[in-house]
């Protein structure tokens, strides 16, 4: 199932509404949106991929995958990881961890 955009057409007579095919874009300029989602996030190049078969075939192009960035996603996951967090009592975990005698808590 294609991915659709709906427009209102603007009249006033009546409200008419008709579905838009996103993959009616022109190829290159479908080819930049997906580099570009692919360069900020790629949980955001996975939901992309679940759209169409064709959005799918594009995030496939060699030039969409030099663009991926594991970067970001790496980062939100480590800043945003309570367990790790030294003031939440992560320095207590490693000093427990340390009396155990855990080898890599030494």
């Amino acid at each position: 199932m294609a991915s659709r955009i709906t427009s209102k057409s603007e009249s006033s007579e009546s409200n008419n509404t008709r579905a838009v095919s996103i993959e009616s874009l022109p190829t290159d300029v479908l080819r930049e949106v997906v580099g570009i989602v692919a360069s900020e996030s790629i949980v955001d190049l996975h939901n992309v991929k679940l759209c169409s078969k064709f959005l799918c075939k594009l995030t496939e192009e060699k030039d969409t995958q030099q663009r991926v960035s594991f970067h970001n996603e790496g980062l939100r996951h480590y800043f945003n990881n309570p367990e790790g967090d030294v003031d939440g009592g992560g320095l207590q975990r490693l000093k427990t961890a340390a009396e155990s005698d855990h080898k890599c808590a030494k």
